[in-house]
């Protein structure tokens, strides 16, 4: 059998393989693949990521990290078994956490739709996602430290086990997919990218804070480090909608070129 490009005629064999069938037309309902991390240049894009990333780096080494380590040293009374049984009350904690933000996020979001009708202005997604994330962000600080000083201070196990439980749940995945909706999958690959490095630099590193400083001053720095992310938060709600509008706009300037 036999191909034929422009005057030069081809038999189907290794050679049309290397070469391709350019006579044949591209289906135009398949959709060409693209590289997600090139999400990672945008600045609201980026700055969200950022801020979310190491509230989650955080989070993942006082529950997966120091939590197991810290308890047989300072409770020596723990066996492994019980050990493992603290991350019960640690899944119930996120369980009921991303519950209670959940219907509080959803009735605040309710809340700034109505009255925004009135005045026929729109919602921007950033200002109805971010407004509560302060307060919470706050809580999860309070949260992170409290449970520092409860280990280093050898308290009772009820203590640093209530500290997780009151973890604020800032999960911004619904944010990301909302502002990026044509390539949500993209985003979701962006958003473990960065979550799961930062964690990785900050397990690397916790061992050795917690050996110099103390667990206590150890995860005071980490909320310290936490509270430098405020302000993203509120230049991520003022800023954002400028940055995405502008992100939408050079789209469809490509694409209709």
């Amino acid at each position: 059998m036999r191909e034929t490009f422009g005057t030069l005629t081809l038999k189907r064999g290794p050679l049309l393989h290397v070469v391709g069938r350019r006579d044949v037309e591209q289906d135009p309902s398949r959709r060409s693949s693209t590289n997600p991390f090139w999400l990672l240049l945008f600045p609201d894009i980026a700055l969200t990521l950022g801020f979310t990333g190491t509230v989650y780096a955080v989070n993942y080494t006082v529950m997966s990290t120091t939590m197991p380590s810290a308890f047989t040293a300072k409770y020596p009374f723990l066996s492994e078994t019980l050990v493992g049984i603290c991350y019960l009350s640690t899944g119930v904690g996120m369980v009921l956490g991303s519950a209670v933000t959940g219907k509080l996020l959803g009735r605040d979001y309710a809340r700034l739709v109505t009255k925004r009708e009135g005045s026929g202005a729109a919602v921007p997604v950033e200002h109805a996602r971010l407004r509560m994330s302060p307060a919470l962000l706050l809580v999860f600080i309070a949260a992170v430290i409290a449970w520092g000083w409860c280990i280093h201070a050898r308290v009772s196990i009820a203590a640093p086990r209530l500290h997780v439980h009151r973890g604020a749940q800032l999960d911004h995945d619904t944010l990301m997919i909302d502002i990026v909706r044509d390539q949500s999958s993209g985003v979701i690959a962006c958003i473990n990218l960065v979550r799961c490095s930062l964690a990785a630099l900050l397990v690397s590193l916790i061992d050795r804070a917690t050996q110099r400083l103390g667990h206590g001053w150890t995860y005071t720095l980490l909320g310290g480090l936490c509270c430098l992310l405020l302000p993203c938060i509120y230049v991520e709600i003022r800023r954002g909608p400028v940055w995405r509008a502008a992100r939408v706009a050079r789209g469809k300037a490509a694409g209709s070129e």
